[in-house]
């Protein structure tokens, strides 16, 4: 992959995903969708990772497994690593997922795509809060 295209980009439109320049300069994607491919501009977004981590959005903080899965069927399952393990391989996510976890994946910014990994969006752990 070496190019940001807006199918990359268009899950994430309707969840005010952020975008950063490389240096000051933050915009909203909604309004800036033209100028990415043309300017630079990189999404913000939450490494797969993430989703067993404690992340903070729209000021709540959660595990974003738990909030996929119900507490009991997390002990069923093994364990929020244990979901991850099963779900992503070689950072890429490789489990048929329901449509609802892929849109709260889209909504919390997790990077569904590789984008972090070659270069065409910022892992949000990286830049200064």
């Amino acid at each position: 992959m070496k190019t940001l295209e807006l199918k990359h980009l268009a899950p994430y439109l309707p969840y005010e995903l952020m975008l950063w320049d490389g240096e000051e300069s933050f915009k909203m994607l909604t309004e800036y969708i033209i100028v990415v491919q043309q300017e630079g501009w990189k999404p913000i977004l939450r490494p797969l990772s993430d989703l067993t981590k404690e992340i903070e959005h729209n000021g709540e903080k959660f595990v974003p497994i738990e909030r996929i899965f119900k507490p009991d069927m997390i002990k069923i399952l093994g364990g929020v690593e244990e979901i991850y393990k099963t779900w992503v391989k070689d950072g890429k996510i490789t489990t048929a997922l329901t449509l609802d976890a892929w849109q709260k994946f889209y909504e919390w910014h997790i990077d569904c795509f590789s984008l972090i990994e070659n270069n065409l969006a910022v892992d949000i752990n990286t830049l200064n809060k």
